[in-house]
């Protein structure tokens, strides 16, 4: 009977020494936190200048609905430029141009709602190959010629067809200075650096009633 009643006791006291370790065992791994995301610059603001700061080179525009503002600074690196109303008769063969609308590239032909004649400075690098110049809403390249049929060639060397219609908008860059931002000017800007302010590789002072983000690729 004694030797009965020690050995329930044992029993007992090894439950007790095993029950923290099993409780242990029934908690569940604490997950990991998730690093916070960097915030990042967007890629294209679009909206009227409502204060400019000519010392500190920096602009806050409001966006058309007025409901969002955006402030972003320039350099003496960025590229300031302007876009006036123009007509067809105005595309020259030599002419860079981004020819907006439906494109068929195996055709290749391209039925233009609008036609942007930029300067040389608003080059840049394109990749090399026959798709070269076709993007999701545009084709860019040169204009080859203007009459009987407009065509322009494409970096990687394809002649594009570019039908027009009566409604086909055409618009001129140009360059322009910093004392042509002003507050009430609408303008895009294409922003090159996350910074605080993020620092605008190109603006683009356009018509109030536009809308397409310039200088897109």
């Amino acid at each position: 009977m004694k030797t009965t009643l020690q050995s329930l006791i044992s029993l007992a006291c090894a439950s007790f020494a095993l029950a923290p370790l099993t409780a242990l065992a029934d908690v569940p791994a604490a997950t990991p936190v998730a690093a916070a995301a960097t915030p990042k610059a967007a890629d294209n603001v679009q909206g009227k200048i409502s204060s400019i700061d000519t010392a500190a080179k920096t602009i806050t525009v409001t966006s058309h609905h007025g409901a969002n503002t955006s402030t972003f600074a320039w350099d003496d690196a960025t590229k300031i430029l302007k876009t006036s109303e123009g007509a067809l008769s105005d595309v020259k063969v030599g002419d860079t141009v981004r020819a907006y609308g439906a494109a068929t590239p195996e055709a290749p032909t391209l039925t233009a709602s609008h036609i942007l004649i930029e300067p040389a400075i608003t080059a840049g690098k394109h990749k090399t190959g026959p798709k070269s110049g076709f993007h999701r809403n545009h084709v860019e390249g040169v204009i080859a010629t203007t009459t009987p049929t407009l065509t322009l060639t494409t970096p990687g060397g394809v002649t594009v067809t570019v039908t027009t219609t009566a409604e086909t908008k055409v618009e001129s860059v140009t360059a322009a200075a910093p004392s042509d931002l002003s507050a009430g000017v609408t303008v895009q800007a294409r922003l090159k650096t996350a910074a605080t302010p993020p620092v605008a590789a190109t603006i683009t002072i356009v018509p109030a009633h536009a809308r397409r983000t310039a200088n897109a690729k």
